[in-house]
């Protein structure tokens, strides 16, 4: 698969899908589509380019966002759309900035602009994932049916987090850590579909930091770990569930 650098960044398009049935039922569909990763040099607003998938009325994009430093992303756009923040980032319990968004982005096919602003006290590096659901029963106006997130600082691995999925539908399950790198690490998940996950993107510029991705069927337990070791306030793991 090609990388692609785009001004200060590197983005690397992907293609990892779940068709619901059985454990993920109703017809709901979930694709993890894209990277991208920069060392913006504390900047306090940002943007990357990438894929997030084929244009729908029902298309509900997710973004899972690492980022390195002090600095509290306030606002998320998707081809435009202002995301919600579902989980992280600031809210109860969290030491370390990551999160995860979503949005109903019904247009715009392919590689669109995901963008970040409001960095408070700006961003060294930062790292992103993205992905799709579309199917579920509530269109595009579904929010999630639950959400979790658990930090243990530079415990590995980070969890166990309980989460909750209803019948028929699925959890997006998401992370985003600092770590002290010189090369790109990996991303080791337990109660999920995978266990290597869906993807996961490293940015060595700056400190390192890591944002990673993947997918439930079942409420359980879930952990990640990674193959590098942490620093600062460690890694934060999230989830967000939706209904089929």
């Amino acid at each position: 698969m090609p990388i692609h650098a785009i001004r200060n960044q590197w983005y690397q398009p992907h293609s990892a899908l779940f068709t619901g049935g059985g454990g993920g039922g109703g017809g709901i569909t979930f694709t993890a589509t894209a990277t991208a990763s920069a060392a913006p040099g504390f900047a306090t607003s940002g943007n990357f380019s990438m894929d997030i998938g084929t244009a729908s009325s029902d298309r509900v994009v997710i973004v899972v966002i690492g980022n390195d430093g002090n600095a509290t992303i306030g606002t998320v756009t998707v081809n435009g759309v202002t995301a919600t923040l579902g989980v992280g980032n600031g809210t109860a319990g969290s030491t370390n900035n990551s999160g995860m968004w979503y949005a109903n982005v019904p247009s715009g096919s392919g590689v669109q602009t995901v963008a970040w602003s409001g960095a408070s006290l700006g961003v060294a590096g930062i790292a992103c994932v993205v992905g799709y659901l579309t199917g579920q029963s509530g269109g595009g106006s579904v929010t999630p049916t639950n959400s979790g997130f658990y930090n243990t600082n530079q415990a590995q691995p980070q969890g166990p987090l309980a989460i909750t999925v209803p019948s028929g539908g699925i959890a997006i399950d998401g992370i985003g850590a600092s770590f002290s790198v010189s090369t790109t690490p990996t991303m080791t998940w337990t109660g999920t579909t995978s266990g290597s996950g869906d993807l996961a993107i490293g940015n060595l510029g700056g400190n390192g930091v890591q944002a990673a991705m993947a997918h439930s069927t079942s409420s359980g337990n879930v952990t990640a770990s990674s193959s590098a070791s942490m620093d600062y306030t460690g890694a934060n793991l999230m989830y967000l569930s939706f209904a089929s």
